[in-house]
């Protein structure tokens, strides 16, 4: 799945659903804050931005690219109620 772009509360979340489960991330690159929801996912699980292929790891955030920091995560619960994200 290409990441989507999901804006709740005027925060920017990237959205993927790599094999099989959903991962939330920020969406801001932490090099140059560019978008990572423009971005792709590759074979290891690994959100790519797409301005300076910078990698991160989309199950705990931490990039692999030592100049970029490490993103930040959202949990994900998926019940009977529906799909929820946890901003807070």
């Amino acid at each position: 799945m290409q990441p989507q772009l999901l804006i709740i509360n005027q925060v920017r979340i990237s959205l993927t659903l790599y094999n099989e489960k959903f991962y939330a991330v920020q969406d801001a690159c932490t090099h140059q804050r560019e978008s990572l929801s423009k971005g792709k996912v590759n074979h290891s699980g690994e959100i790519i931005c797409p301005l300076h292929h910078y990698r991160f790891a989309l199950c705990d955030g931490r990039a692999v690219n030592a100049h970029a920091g490490d993103l930040r995560t959202y949990p994900i619960k998926i019940n009977g109620d529906g799909f929820f994200i946890g901003i807070g």
